[in-house]
């Protein structure tokens, strides 16, 4: 006997029919005929009536729905066909009544907009009741999130760089070039030192998004550029930031801020949070501080936020570079290694870029203008005949010592393609990825590398999927942790739509700028998504700073000559009154 409080039934209406499911895989029922009207007292109810479902609008990263009622409905669930092929998947499990409405999380970049459709599903104990399906492309431009600064300033370069967490829901922003003058955190951002530099630390709570800190240095002072690298932790709650023309001339941790000695000589500066509180960890310098080395200029955190790479590309005479490893055991930062290229050449540049796997015990290392005309791995190095062609250079941590791994050269190396610009490396240090920002007269590249029992061999050279001269597409580059989920930035092209999605020839606008997503599939890159701003306009430079969330699912694109006026949070998109104060877009 199967009665109506049957543990191990479970009702479904589907195409007009009850479907009756025994848990236990005992029975299947299906077309069931009560003789007559359902009877709620013989355990029978009839489904709910169909719900009208509506798109009310968008907000960042998310769909906001609403519905009337459906008479009978106890619950409700949300579903999603991506690719409108009749296969929904459930994106919201259930609502009780009487829900009238529902937000649901979205990757934006990653949604396929032209086909994506959503229904309803009004629910109760005689089984389901779809609404019509509908499309939300309409939905797309607002849920591209709008970051600006609280305190946008003409030329704050604002989105120079950027970093996320592993969760996405952290979000710094440099912005290297704002005037700010009081030091610490939250400080009084009207007191005015030009270019000194600030960053932004934005929090999603309870899925709104605010501006949770305004960092400042401890020293900050005129043309100091803080803010010109970030990097953060898995969980957000430590970030590094590199001053590239800090002038102070102490040496290690926590030294003496004041005495300006060393011109242009660089630092960095170490934060924690705890709970929403931001404070200054580390003040670093090398324990070989000199002036115009330009320590900071690159930083890269380990998962944990225990190791800390800096590069000092103009470290050295005359200019050949160095890297350096820092580590921390609970709140004290040591320096463990000073890296140097096994070719340093003057005007090199070895640290112009740096990266680090999730353990921090795999460092690629750039040198942009190196000048070898080598290819491929381990290649002669000894030929300087392609002037500023570039090299990455990769070191592996074991035991207690750093050793060189690889010396890495593009497939096709020419000169003044600055080959290793832009670097990113996969959470197992597995998979890299190397910029090459004016390969092919500046139109750009970005080549990956496979590691693979030690060894190193190039997988993939990827150039944008539009052809678009001086794009210097390969600018910045970022992967998701298991380097399957590429996002490379290219702030030259010249598109002019919107959005993601968007028309890559609708029409040319100089310097728009533009992110490209490409994905790998069995070992093959295929180009997955165009992504251009909410609010293109000429001379923005969107793409020069990216940055993918360890799950891929978020995606932060720095566009530092965006000349909006607004402040905070979904501004004004339209106000182009305030020239290269730069801004963010979150998807």
């Amino acid at each position: 006997m199967i009665g109506k409080n049957h543990p191990s039934i479970i009702t479904h209406y589907r195409g007009g029919r009850f479907l009756i499911a025994c848990l236990a895989g005992l029975i299947l029922l299906t077309g069931c005929k009560g003789g007559g009207k359902p009877d709620p007292e013989k355990g029978w109810v009839p489904p709910p009536a169909a719900p009208v479902l509506e798109l009310l609008g968008s907000s960042v990263k998310a769909l906001n729905f609403g519905w009337s009622a459906a008479e009978g409905a106890t619950w409700y669930r949300m579903e999603e066909d991506p690719a409108q092929t009749g296969d929904f998947i459930t994106s919201i499990e259930r609502m009780d009544a009487p829900a009238t409405g529902c937000t649901v999380g979205i990757a934006t970049h990653l949604m396929p907009w032209s086909t994506a459709q959503y229904r309803l599903q009004a629910c109760n104990g005689g089984g389901c009741t779809p609404s019509e399906a509908i499309p939300v492309a309409d939905g797309m431009l607002g849920s591209i999130g709008y970051f600006k600064a609280s305190n946008p300033g003409s030329s704050d370069w604002f989105g120079h760089s950027t970093a996320l967490s592993g969760d996405g829901a952290t979000l710094a922003v440099g912005a290297d070039n704002e005037d700010g003058g009081s030091p610490g955190i939250n400080g009084d951002q009207g007191d005015l030192v030009g270019d000194a530099g600030a960053v932004y630390v934005f929090t999603k709570s309870d899925g709104v998004w605010v501006q949770q800190a305004y960092v400042k240095a401890s020293n900050p002072e005129a043309l100091d550029l803080f803010g010109v690298s970030v990097a953060l932790s898995h969980d957000g709650n430590t970030l590094a930031v590199g001053a590239w023309k800090e002038g102070s001339n102490s040496t290690g941790i926590n030294g003496d801020q004041l005495n300006n000695s060393a011109y242009y000589a660089g630092a960095v500066y170490v934060y924690t949070r705890s709970g929403d509180t931001w404070s200054q960890q580390a003040y670093i310098k090398p324990s070989n501080t000199m002036g115009g080395a330009n320590f900071g200029v690159s930083v890269a955190l380990s998962l944990n936020g225990d190791i800390l790479a800096v590069g000092s590309p103009n470290h050295g005479s005359p200019q050949s570079g160095a890297a350096y490893i820092f580590t921390r055991s609970g709140d004290t930062w040591s320096e463990q290694a000073f890296l140097k290229s096994f070719n340093p050449d003057g005007g090199d540049r070895f640290g112009a870029a740096v990266a680090l796997d999730d353990d921090g015990d795999t460092l690629a290392v750039s040198a942009t203008w190196e000048d070898s005309a080598a290819t491929g791995i381990d290649g002669d190095h000894l030929n300087n005949s392609l002037a500023d062609s570039g090299a990455v250079y990769v070191f592996s941590f074991s035991g207690t010592e750093w050793s060189q791994q690889a010396y890495i050269k593009a497939s096709n190396t020419g000169s003044n393609d600055w080959f290793g610009m832009s670097l990113t490396l996969s959470g197992d240090g597995n998979t890299m990825v190397a910029g090459s920002p004016q390969e092919d007269a500046l139109r750009g590249a970005a080549y990956v590398f496979l590691r693979q029992s030690g060894t190193w061999s190039e997988q993939a050279y990827l150039k944008t999927s539009n052809i678009s001269n001086n794009a210097h597409f390969g600018n910045s580059v970022s992967l998701a942790g298991d380097g399957n989920l590429l996002a490379v930035g290219a702030w030259g092209e010249g598109g002019s739509d919107r959005g993601v999605g968007a028309d890559p020839y609708l029409g040319y606008m100089l310097e728009a700028g533009a992110a490209y997503l490409l994905e790998r599939h069995g070992g093959l890159w295929s180009h997955r998504e165009y992504v251009k701003a909410s609010n293109t306009d000429p001379v923005d430079r969107f793409g020069f700073s990216v940055s993918l969330s360890d799950n891929g699912d978020t995606l932060a694109v720095g566009s530092v000559f965006e000349s909006s006026a607004s402040t905070g949070l979904g501004g004004n998109q339209d106000d182009n009154s305030l020239s290269r104060a730069g801004a963010v877009y979150l998807y």
